[in-house]
């Protein structure tokens, strides 16, 4: 099977590619032409850069051009740009087969932080008490106690989320700011809690794969099983007829362990190369789903542990024999990333490049 990937994110792409490529799938990328990373890995059999395109149209000629160059079987979405533009699409590309992708209609209603918390509002599911500011004149009507959490309504990857402490600090935050803010902002408030979440694929609101996750510290990431969480992500799925990945961030509160879902990202996610070491493969299963095959391999897990590679060998130097067969994963992801030294540096430089960049 080939498999083309389109995004206008570099480490999105790169978790797919791979979890792909591990899935012995063939992977042809349409992606910036600055993403080096991408370029240069040796699980990118071919590159085709989209940077001077503008329209919708643009990109469909391009990707319908290298699908028949390529006599690519599926073709993949992976990050937020490129499933809306699959989902406004249509029927329009000259694939065999599509990603699941749900309607334009429902990732709205996912993407935007604001019409997800309606959305649970009406479903009847817990979630943070929510507000938004519509400009700075708005600071002083924010009622909720404080600290509160401030972020764009549709940021990803943690951008632009802030605690505010008390309603000075907002007020001087979004005057110092000045027209550099970008309104609406999410208010929420701040809950003393532990982070979780619980990524799926879905087709025509039916949950196909699952696996629900904990942070242990910083460093370890926890599968779980967990009821509650698994039964309000299948009736969120069910009630928009939700098709395609997705990632929902769960907090779960320390006094109480009364569950609240936060957001949603209806794309990959950063943290998809856990799952997938860990024996469940988002992307290869939703490229068998897509190209109706039968699906191989592990579709959920309810118990695992993955650390992260620059914290595996201090853990099998603390105790080697009882660490050895539960970091196999971990060891795994590691040796197998030594494969592919330029994409892994690519990567570093990328990160170091983003925070040597000028706060907008």
């Amino acid at each position: 099977m080939k498999a083309l990937v389109v995004s206008r994110n570099e480490e999105l792409a790169i978790e797919v590619m791979k979890a792909l490529a591990l899935a012995g799938i063939g992977v042809y990328v349409i992606a910036p032409e600055s993403f080096f990373a991408l370029r240069c890995s040796r699980y990118c059999r071919g590159f085709s850069r989209l940077s001077k395109l503008k329209s919708d149209e643009d990109f469909i000629e391009l990707i319908n051009e290298r699908l028949l160059k390529w006599k690519i079987d599926v073709l993949v979405p992976s990050d937020i740009w490129s499933v809306f533009l699959f989902a406004r699409s249509g029927n329009v590309f000259q694939a065999p087969a599509i990603f699941p992708v749900a309607a334009v209609e429902t990732l709205e209603k996912l993407h935007d932080k604001r019409s997800f918390c309606e959305l649970l509002r009406d479903l009847g599911i817990s979630h943070p008490r929510t507000s938004q500011l519509r400009s700075a004149a708005d600071a002083p009507a924010v009622t909720m106690p404080f600290p509160v959490i401030v972020k764009p309504v549709s940021g990803e990857g943690g951008c632009g989320v802030l605690k505010m402490n008390s309603a000075s600090e907002l007020g001087l935050y979004l005057k110092s700011r000045g027209s550099k803010t970008l309104f609406p902002l999410v208010v929420q408030e701040f809950i003393d809690s532990s982070d979780a979440g619980i990524s799926i694929l879905a087709q025509n609101g039916n949950v196909v794969a699952w696996t629900i996750q904990r942070w242990i510290g910083r460093a370890r990431l926890e599968f779980v099983k967990h009821k509650e969480i698994l039964e309000v992500t299948k009736k969120i799925v069910r009630e928009t007829s939700f098709s395609g990945v997705a990632h929902f961030d769960i907090l779960i509160e320390n006094k109480t362990g009364e569950m609240y879902v936060l957001e949603c990202n209806p794309r990959f996610w950063g943290s998809l190369h856990v799952s997938v070491w860990s024996g469940v493969n988002f992307a290869a299963l939703g490229c068998r789903l897509a190209a109706q095959r039968a699906l191989e391999g592990k579709t959920s897990l309810e118990s695992g542990i993955f650390v992260i590679p620059r914290q595996v060998c201090q853990e099998l130097c603390s105790s080697p024999k009882e660490r050895s067969e539960l970091l196999k994963p971990s060891i795994r992801y590691f040796l197998w990333n030594l494969r592919d030294p330029l994409t892994s540096l690519g990567v570093v430089f990328s990160r170091f490049l983003r925070k040597l960049a000028p706060v907008r």
